[in-house]
């Protein structure tokens, strides 16, 4: 779902990268006093010319909040299928990689096999970046959008092509970049490039790690005793009961009852794999 959501935003992102390439198409001027081209933005007259850029940049958030919440569903179903001890829920990638203690040599191998996977995937330092990009939309102010504009000959008029620029350290601020004269602020290509680069490495990452879970549950099918579940994965069953305080704004409006579920049959699989069904559902109570 995430990967679907992240290709969606990207395809509506190039979509308002073309309205706005319409819309600044002639901000580039001819200046008469000095005979050079120069930079004329156009008057945004209504609401509406505020759109593109706006869209453009929620698209560009959501492209990478999806890609960091793919990777993070994948990273929990690594915890479960290999059995590390760690807590599934809030599980991710950089929980997987950090470093445990006993591990079996099945999953030794598994982490190494994911460490591979992903330095082959995509340059240096793109799981990084994407992870920094998403925590950056997701907890802190925007960096400051810059865009770069490139004439373009067409029919003997000098048009101007908009080209999005990304940060090149998102888990900065804007301050502290200018400030760095050592290296340039932004990533010295197209927001495009990056974000379909991106799209690219994680899908990647996910499809060749998804097929090797599925080889690890299969071997584990043959042979249960091969890695333990550990009870760690859950420590959230101590807190069962305790939903939290918030009920919503009209609770009560409509009543929670029902006796019988309507669904996909995968949906019923996976009720029925998490024993949650009546007759298995008691196997939690004893699950240490």
């Amino acid at each position: 779902m995430n990967l679907i959501e992240a290709r969606l935003h990207f395809l509506e992102l190039l979509e308002w990268g073309d309205t706005l390439t319409v819309f600044l198409a002639n901000s580039i001027v001819h200046d008469q006093k000095t005979g050079t081209l120069r930079m004329k933005h156009p008057e945004h007259k209504t609401p509406l010319d505020e759109l593109p850029g706006e869209m453009i940049g929620l698209h560009e958030a959501g492209v990478l909040r999806s890609l960091g919440s793919t990777l993070d569903c994948l990273g929990g179903a690594i915890v479960g299928v290999i059995g590390l001890p760690t807590p599934i829920v809030r599980s991710d990638l950089g929980v997987v990689r950090k470093k445990y203690s006993n591990l079996s040599a099945e999953q030794t191998s598994f982490l190494t096999f994911l460490d591979d996977t992903i330095r082959n995937a995509g340059p240096d330092g793109w799981l990084e970046w994407t992870n920094d990009y998403r925590n950056m939309v997701v907890h802190r102010a925007r960096r400051l959008r810059m865009t770069l504009m490139t004439p373009s000959q067409q029919g003997g008029q000098t048009l101007a092509v908009p080209i999005g620029l990304m940060a090149r350290a998102p888990s900065r601020t804007d301050l502290e970049d200018l400030e760095d004269s050592s290296i340039e602020p932004v990533l010295t290509e197209s927001s495009g490039d990056t974000i379909e680069g991106l799209f690219a490495s994680a899908t990647t990452v996910t499809e060749v790690i998804s097929k090797k879970l599925v080889d690890v549950w299969l071997l584990r099918r043959k042979n249960p005793q091969l890695i333990e579940q550990p009870r760690a994965q859950w420590v959230s069953l101590s807190a069962r009961g305790s939903g939290g305080a918030f009920r919503g704004f009209h609770p009560g409006t409509h009543k929670y009852n029902p006796s019988s579920i309507t669904g996909n049959p995968a949906l019923i699989r996976r009720l029925l794999v998490g024993a949650l069904d009546d007759k298995n559902r008691s196997k939690w109570n004893s699950f240490t």
